[in-house]
C-alpha cells in the first residue's frame, strides 16, 4: 500500500498537469489570442505575450517536477525544493488572477482559476510535507 506521500503526490501532480492543460489549450484561444487580436500598443501586447508563455512554461515545468517522484520513488526528496517552487509559482499565479479580478471588479468570472490554482498550490506543498515526513 503506497504511502500518504505518494497520494499528496498524485493529488498534486493531477491539479498541477489540469491547470496547465487548461491554462493551455482552453486560456490561449479564449484570453491570449483575443488580447493578442486587440488595438493594444504593440509594447503591451509583447509584454503579454511573452508573460503568458513564461507561466505555460512554468506550469508545464512544474507539472513534470511534480510526476517524476511518482515514476522515480527515489526521486522524490531531491525533487521535494522544486515541488515547493511550483506550488509558490500556483500560488503567485492565484494572487495575480484575483488582483485582476478584482481589478475588473469582476470575481466571479475568475473564480474557477485561481481556485484551480490554488488547489494546485496547496496539493504541491502538500506533497512536499509528506515528502519530508518519508525521508
Amino acid at each position: 500500500m503506497p504511502a500518504a506521500w505518494y497520494y499528496a503526490t498524485l493529488a498534486a501532480a493531477a491539479s498541477s498537469w489540469g491547470c496547465t492543460l487548461v491554462h493551455t489549450f482552453v486560456g490561449t484561444p479564449k484570453i491570449q489570442n483575443p488580447l493578442f487580436e486587440s488595438n493594444l500598443p504593440e509594447k503591451d501586447k509583447a509584454l503579454h505575450y511573452a508573460c503568458w508563455h513564461g507561466m505555460s512554461f512554468a506550469f508545464f515545468a512544474s507539472s513534470v517536477v511534480t510526476t517524476l517522484p511518482l515514476i522515480f520513488p527515489q526521486s522524490a526528496p531531491a525533487l521535494r525544493s522544486a515541488i515547493i517552487f511550483g506550488s509558490s509559482i500556483y500560488a503567485f499565479a492565484s494572487a495575480l488572477t484575483f488582483a485582476e479580478s478584482m481589478y475588473f471588479k469582476k470575481p466571479q468570472l475568475l473564480l474557477l482559476q485561481y481556485t484551480g490554482l490554488d488547489l494546485a498550490a496547496v496539493t504541491g506543498f502538500l506533497a512536499a510535507y509528506f515528502i519530508a515526513k518519508k525521508c
